[in-house]
């Protein structure tokens, strides 16, 4: 008798598949064993150390076999001892901390040099953390998704916030960053959904794409002097609640149209910014820099700015009022065109001759109802100079006239009085009588001296 034996296809495949699975389990545990046996140097005091290669530093690690390794309250030591050698503690390596989501507080020594990179990245119950002066690096994601994170002390050592650093950390209410900060890389704070307010450093020279992304409580942003580059999507639509903006930047990258401007998505979206001020040291208002802002209500030109760009200010439909300092020698194509419902412009600029205003400047404006306020004795010169003859209104100001009565009286010094005791956030366009860019006491006094013909 012939036996005949015969072959199920479907068991071939299941055994093949078996055997493939066998196969890779064993080599995943394998690997799995030699990484464990080499995952790090030591442990003190359950705390996992790899020995740096100068051989006389270690850097905390995790310990993989039981991962994630840490919780409740670590103290990092400054240095150990092992063996009877003594390391100092230099670097905390790439997630060492990663996903330790019941870790509540960590101490940092003064020793440390370096975090590294998903380090406390996932560390959901982390509310705070001070990093010692001594870290002069934090690579990226660092702290990312560290969702309970609410304050954090940066050392001042700092000059780099590199990429995703804080990203996701929607309870990080408030921050200050390092006085040496050169620069905020890509995605540092994009979902700190519960920043309100930042202060760029005067140090900080370039602010890089989707920096603050998504904080969408974010209200006012100041950015210093020493400003080189911002990615024109540093903010987005999301950033819905920005309103102020103090713009303290002396030389920056120019915009070279309207997209270039990092605050023009956030605008455009919401309409949500109310003023812009611009800070003392400001030489040159950038092209576009406010164009199509329809909510601004108030903006402010220093004293310093020689400049105003191209559409800097075109169709903020909002503006009633703006004044310009008699610094300014250059007003360029559409500076103000389009800002249909101003009533009155107060030029402070007394030598007429030697500045150029481009004939398009005011397009769009409605001359024949906007007052254009002139220093005493310049009246001829605006009305024989493009564009500002074609204002069908022309007044020349008496310095101290706060009301605009025509006349400086004792009445004057009593609503600038009353101006100063109100505190009021937006104030009248001549109460600056000494033209210095700020309404104080000394402005009173120069009224006086003009009532006593001094």
């Amino acid at each position: 008798m012939t036996t005949i034996t015969t072959y199920n296809h479907n068991d071939v495949k299941i055994n093949k598949l078996y055997l493939a699975s066998r196969t890779l389990l064993l080599l995943l545990s394998l690997i799995v064993v030699a990484f464990t046996a080499s995952a790090f140097d030591f442990m003190v005091d359950s705390i996992a150390y790899n020995i740096n290669s100068d051989g006389t530093s270690v850097r905390v690690t995790q310990n993989v076999q039981y991962y994630p390794t840490y919780s409740g309250e670590i103290v990092i030591p400054a240095s150990i001892d092992y063996n009877g050698k003594n390391y100092a503690v230099t670097a905390i390596e790439e997630r060492a901390f990663d996903a330790c989501r019941e870790l509540i507080s960590i101490n940092l020594p003064n020793s440390l040099e370096q975090i590294g990179r998903s380090s406390f990245s996932r560390c959901s119950g982390l509310t705070e953390i001070t990093i010692p002066n001594s870290v002069h690096n934090i690579y990226s994601s660092a702290f990312e998704c560290c969702t309970s994170l609410e304050s954090i002390v940066l050392p001042d050592s700092l000059t780099d916030l590199n990429n995703y650093v804080f990203m996701s950390c929607s309870s990080l209410s408030s921050i200050k960053l390092p006085e040496q900060l050169k620069h905020i890389y890509m995605c540092a704070f994009d979902g700190c959904s519960s920043l309100t307010e930042i202060v760029i450093p005067d140090s900080v020279e370039g602010i890089y794409s989707y920096a603050f992304r998504d904080c969408s409580n974010l209200e006012k942003i100041t950015i210093n002097e020493s400003l080189k580059y911002i990615s024109r999507d540093a903010f987005t639509s999301s950033c819905k609640k920005l309103k102020n903006v103090i713009w303290n930047v002396v030389e920056c990258e120019e915009f070279s149209d309207t997209d270039d401007n990092p605050f023009y998505l956030v605008n455009f979206s919401n309409n949500c910014i109310t003023n812009f001020e611009f800070g003392e040291k400001v030489i040159i208002i950038p092209n576009y820099i406010c164009r199509q802002f329809r909510g601004l209500k108030s903006i402010k030109i220093p004293n310093s700015a020689t400049t105003i760009g191209e559409e800097a200010f075109a169709v903020c439909t909002g503006l009633t009022s703006i004044t310009i300092p008699n610094s300014v020698n250059t007003i360029n194509d559409y500076a103000f065109a389009g800002c249909e419902n101003l009533t009155s412009i107060f030029s402070r600029i007394n030598e007429l001759k030697s500045t150029t205003c481009n004939v398009n400047a005011f397009n769009q404006v409605d001359m024949s109802t906007c007052k254009l306020y002139v220093p005493k004795g310049t009246l001829s010169d605006y009305q024989n100079n493009a564009p500002w003859s074609e204002f069908l209104t022309i007044i020349e100001l008496d310095p101290g006239d706060v009301n605009l009565d025509g006349i400086v009286s004792a009445t004057d010094v009593t609503t600038l009085y009353n101006i100063l005791l109100d505190n009021e956030e937006v104030l009248t366009e001549t109460a600056d009588v000494d033209g210095d860019g700020v309404i104080l006491a000394a402005d009173i006094t120069v009224i006086y001296n003009i009532l006593l013909g001094n």
